[in-house]
């Protein structure tokens, strides 16, 4: 039986006045380490395959990484610790035109339903559950390692927002809200108890 990670609708929802599209976009990648698996070499590729429109930033990097990239040039990345507390990484997610998932290796990854209960559209790769919240009203999946498979989906995305409404896409998460999926385990747990009786 599987039940998915819930999503706190109360602590992650679009934020009013939420996207400047002005033509120049934010590209937002978060990961709460930012190991190997979670595909850091990926936004390094993008930040020198993407025109000057876009902006990436990426929240979660320790000193060394943070360090690493500005030595190594990395201008078009805003390289952020972890953020302090909810409500700012709630802006986070708000102020993104899309959020960009390149992990290698994951089971059903939380940042993605918080991107989307923000209303900010989704894109990763096929890799383990990250793709199981995500359709074509809400995002894009692209092969597992498609780099470029990224580059177009974000400037798909970034060039035709409105064909994701923030309602939209924060409505995509409302079937992975805490309460339904506390509802779930509740029904597991009783038909298991009765079974057994």
């Amino acid at each position: 039986k599987v039940i998915y990670n819930g999503i706190n609708l109360k602590a992650f929802f679009p934020e009013e006045n939420k996207k400047d599209v002005s033509g120049s976009y934010t590209i937002l990648g978060v990961a709460n380490v930012w190991e190997k698996r979670k595909g850091l070499v990926y936004f390094k590729k993008l930040a020198k395959m993407l025109d000057e429109r876009y902006q990436i930033v990426l929240a979660g990097l320790n000193l060394f990484q943070r360090i690493g990239l500005k030595m190594a040039g990395y201008s078009r990345i805003t390289a952020m610790g972890r953020t302090q507390n909810v409500e700012e990484l709630r802006r986070l997610y708000g102020s993104a035109a899309v959020y960009v998932n390149t992990t290698l290796e994951d089971n059903f990854p939380t940042t993605n339903l918080e991107a989307l209960s923000c209303g900010t559209p989704v894109i990763t790769f096929r890799t383990g559950g990250s793709p199981e919240c995500v359709d074509k009203d809400c995002g894009i999946v692209v092969e597992k390692g498609n780099v470029e498979g990224v580059k177009a989906a974000i400037e798909e995305i970034c060039g035709n927002l409105e064909r994701y409404p923030v309602e939209q896409v924060a409505e995509k998460a409302q079937k992975f809200r805490e309460e339904r999926m506390v509802e779930h385990y509740m029904k597991l747990f009783e038909k298991e108890f009765y079974k057994r009786k």
